[in-house]
């Protein structure tokens, strides 16, 4: 299934931005953690509604974050994740959609009740697609997540 399949597929089924990030990078990894997905609905909207961080951003945070944060009590950060959070931020601030600021609300000029599927989609996709390149320039391998717990 290609990403705009499925960020199609997880938009129609009601997830968030942040929600489809950690979706598709689940399953890239071949697992499934509806706990996880379901914390991540906090994101939705840019933070509990409030239209504040693009929750695309923070969830391509989060991605990076399912790659190299700490998960479990013997388990140390990979110290790859600041250089990686920051490519992605760097990358996210040179697009056109955030010429006005990184939340919501700047991005799609009105509160996010309304999103715009169209282009959150293409922002899911280019946060996607961004830490899929970013992870084999910093030596991990996109395929290959930490140990599940």
């Amino acid at each position: 299934m290609s990403l705009d399949t499925t960020i199609l597929e997880l938009g129609a089924k009601g997830y968030g931005c942040a929600q489809i990030l950690l979706a598709g990078g689940l399953r890239f990894l071949g697992r499934d953690n509806p706990d996880l997905l379901r914390a991540m609905s906090g994101l939705t909207q840019g933070g509990g509604g409030s239209g504040q961080l693009c929750g695309a951003l923070s969830g391509g945070f989060c991605l990076i974050g399912l790659y190299c944060g700490k998960g479990a009590d013997g388990e140390q950060p990979d110290g790859r994740a600041d250089l990686l959070m920051e490519g992605l931020l760097a990358w996210f601030q040179e697009q056109p959609f955030a010429r006005n600021g990184l939340s919501c609300e700047a991005i799609l000029g009105r509160t996010p009740a309304g999103m715009d599927p169209a282009l959150c989609g293409e922002i899911v996709s280019g946060v996607w697609q961004t830490v899929l390149a970013l992870l084999p320039e910093h030596g991990l391998d996109p395929g290959e997540g930490r140990e599940a717990g």
